[in-house]
């Protein structure tokens, strides 16, 4: 997309991470996305980031709904936003296409067309663009997201079967009691 056609056009940022093991994730991201709107000559209008919050469940992201309504009130007041900088699509939504296509639907009627990721622009207007976006949501993002829940669930399912603990906080009236045993300890009741 060149240039030239975005300039002076209002941005909003947003950066997401799943698990607190990311550290340092919504940092780079943040970094990405400012570079690249002032490589894009895009100003900011603000920034949104969600820490700690699944990309598939959309509803549960307070971040990514304050972002919706900033762009809502935005266009209300004739400063429409342009565009979102995010660094992939997948911070954006993990959900089925159907799900993220509504979001993406909100934005658009909010003045929203375009999204730069790091990989490509996304012009909303573009059903080629549309089309992409909605195949890559069904199968790579949305695909990981089940992946990764079946891969988990048959690893706690193991564990469960080994008889060990699964994690969390340990049941009030109970403590840790160290068996030497292969597998490790287990927990008793006082």
């Amino acid at each position: 997309m060149p240039t030239d056609s975005l300039r002076s056009h209002r941005a909003v940022i947003y950066a997401r991470m799943s698990t607190a093991d990311q550290a340092g994730s919504i940092e780079q991201q943040l970094a990405w996305a400012e570079s690249a709107c002032k490589r894009e000559g895009l100003t900011v209008a603000s920034t949104f980031t969600d820490a700690g919050k699944s990309g598939h469940a959309t509803s549960k992201r307070d971040g990514f709904h304050a972002m919706l309504k900033f762009c809502q009130d935005a266009a209300g007041l004739g400063q429409a936003v342009d565009v979102i900088a995010c660094w992939h699509a997948n911070r954006f939504s993990r959900a089925d296409s159907q799900e993220s296509s509504w979001y993406f639907w909100e934005f658009r009627k909010a003045g929203v067309g375009r999204m730069l990721t790091s990989e490509r622009w996304i012009d909303f207007e573009k059903m080629e663009d549309r089309v992409l976006l909605n195949l890559e949501q069904d199968v790579s993002s949305n695909k990981y997201s089940k992946d990764l829940a079946a891969a988990t669930t048959r690893g706690m399912i193991r564990q469960a079967q080994a008889g060990k603990r699964l994690g969390g906080r340990l049941p009030f009236g109970y403590r840790w009691q160290y068996l030497d045993r292969p597998g490790g300890s287990l927990f008793s009741r006082v």
